[in-house]
């Protein structure tokens, strides 16, 4: 090997310092966010009468998301060994079939249990129902899936399993996942937003929890299908499967919010079995939400077919055989 060569290798940043600097990134996009928020909420309420439904605190998490994303690309593209395979990804030709796949497992086992909830009147259909914010919510489920598989389960799943391994990587990606969503504004709306209105959201994240079980149920929902949406995209090889998962979830749950309205007094009366939703609305509580989602897990197993590993592959830093794709992960 040349000289050269071994020049370029030694500048290469690991999959572990990767995921450092990545961290740095992500508080930065905070602090940024918190910065540009206000003024792209007042941007939109002048020029897209479409999100003037939308509340602060959404503009606040779409702006941190967004410039993470975008803060994130020129560290991949320096990234001299980056490429779809280094991250355990691949082309894939039945793309299709497990977009599809994947979203029609999330979506029906929870609209059977959102229909069981009205039917039950845990929920109680709204009696003044607008169509704008149903097209808020297929946004929504599109551009959050997209937005999320590919920062957790492209980039940070791929980089923990070849610095780490596959088990320990998908749980340290999958106990994140969790976390990062309780690390959320609030779900109050902020009556008069000024430019320092993002740094209060991130005031306010440290200062809100909900019950404790609400907490521990919330994030066994959230460890589960973080759980899920990893193992997927181990096993596919792709994000395709994913993204349907987490777009049938989100639409799933924000059409029931959008429909109709949790009824119970005092919102925990029928712990464990069924709790408020968490997460402004997007992740349910309750066993009976985890056994929807080990129904999706089920419907998985028929309907998205794990893909061989390539000999090509290339071995994780420690030397190992530890691709996302390989066989063993089930």
């Amino acid at each position: 090997m040349s000289p050269a060569n071994n020049a370029s290798q030694r500048t290469e940043p690991s999959s572990a310092g990767l995921l450092l600097r990545i961290l740095w990134i992500a508080l930065g996009a905070v602090l940024l966010a918190a910065i540009v928020s206000p003024w792209i909420y007042f941007f939109a309420q002048f020029a897209l009468p479409v999100l003037h439904g939308f509340p602060f605190r959404r503009f606040f998490s779409r702006s941190a998301q967004v410039i993470l994303l975008v803060g994130l690309l020129p560290l991949l593209l320096h990234w001299r060994r980056f490429s779809l395979s280094r991250l355990g990804l691949e082309r894939n030709p039945l793309a299709r079939r497990d977009f599809f796949g994947g979203f029609l497992a999330a979506l029906l086992p929870a609209v059977v249990v959102a229909g069981i909830w009205i039917a039950c009147d845990v929920y109680r259909p709204r009696k003044d129902l607008s169509w704008l914010p149903l097209a808020r919510v297929f946004l929504t489920a599109g551009v959050v899936s997209l937005l999320e598989e590919f920062l957790f389960r492209g980039i940070l799943l791929g980089l923990a399993v070849q610095a780490w391994g596959r088990l320990r990587g998908v749980l340290v990606t999958t106990v994140v996942f969790a976390a990062v969503h309780f690390l959320h504004p609030p779900k109050v709306d902020v009556p008069v937003v000024t430019w320092a209105s993002g740094f209060d959201q991130i005031a306010a994240i440290f200062r809100t929890l909900p019950d404790g079980r609400l907490t521990v149920l919330g994030f066994a929902t959230l460890l589960m299908a973080g759980g899920i949406l990893a193992v997927v995209t181990v096993r596919t090889r792709s994000l395709w499967a994913a993204i349907g998962l987490h777009a049938g979830w989100i639409l799933a749950q924000q059409s029931l919010n959008w429909l109709a309205k949790f009824r119970p007094r005092p919102p925990e009366a029928l712990l464990p079995w069924v709790g408020p939703s968490l997460v402004s609305g997007a992740v349910p509580t309750g066993l009976v939400s985890l056994a929807a989602l080990g129904i999706t897990l089920a419907l998985l197993v028929l309907v998205v077919r794990p893909r061989p590993r390539c000999p090509s592959d290339p071995p994780t830093e420690e030397g190992a055989d530890r691709s996302p794709g390989s066989r063993d992960v089930q």
